[in-house]
């Protein structure tokens, strides 16, 4: 993962620091979270990023392409949260609902999805989060992606509120699977150097 303008991040002094709002100033509109640019906000704004980018990874689109923010203020904006909610809680549906599937699926749950990318003449699956347990992960992509209370927009309680989970929590979360928590057992290791996965001109092998 590459991380892109840093020169707009803040320090923050205290675990509980808050930052204030600071509307078209920072960051990128589809991976934005709903309080950043309506009102005070801590450092889980980056998980709620981290959840639109494993969202993406594991379905290979983004769900909330807006061009404009929807939760910053504004009547033009507001009109805009209805769709943002319906998208949300699409997204939050087919992660619950994929997850059944895989647990119920053979390969111990595993669902492995391909798609076709535009222009790279080959079908791709999009790196650990299609190539090891894809929809097995959902659970922890909704406590990435919990949706926040909105002091200035009280009736916006869409499915999956909640305080997201944090780095650690979610690098140690039962969702990955034992292949990736133990990633640093010796026994693990051997077991992937035997592996020979890869994607070739002619599609995954």
């Amino acid at each position: 993962m590459t991380l892109l303008e840093v020169g707009t991040a803040s320090q923050l002094k205290q675990p509980d620091d808050l930052l204030p709002p600071s509307p078209g100033s920072r960051g990128s509109v589809h991976y934005l979270a709903p309080e950043c640019e309506l009102q005070e906000h801590d450092a889980s704004i980056d998980i709620w990023a981290i959840g639109v980018i494993a969202h993406q990874l594991t379905y290979g689109y983004n769900p909330f392409k807006f061009r404009v923010n929807p939760w910053r203020e504004g009547r033009a904006n507001g009109r805009l949260r209805r769709d943002f909610i319906q998208a949300y809680e699409e997204a939050i549906a087919r992660l619950g609902t994929d997850y059944q599937r895989a647990m119920g699926a053979s390969r111990e749950g595993f669902i492995h999805r391909e798609y076709l990318i535009p222009g790279a003449g080959a079908l791709v699956l999009t790196a650990a989060f299609l190539s090891t347990n894809t929809a097995t992960v959902g659970p922890l992509i909704k406590k990435l992606l919990r949706f926040p209370r909105l002091d200035r927009v009280p009736e916006a309680q869409p499915v999956n509120t909640g305080v997201r989970i944090t780095v650690d929590k979610a690098l140690s979360d039962p969702s990955w699977g034992p292949e990736f928590l133990n990633a640093g057992d010796p026994r693990t290791k051997k077991r992937r150097g035997q592996m020979n996965v890869g994607v070739g001109d002619d599609g995954p092998r």
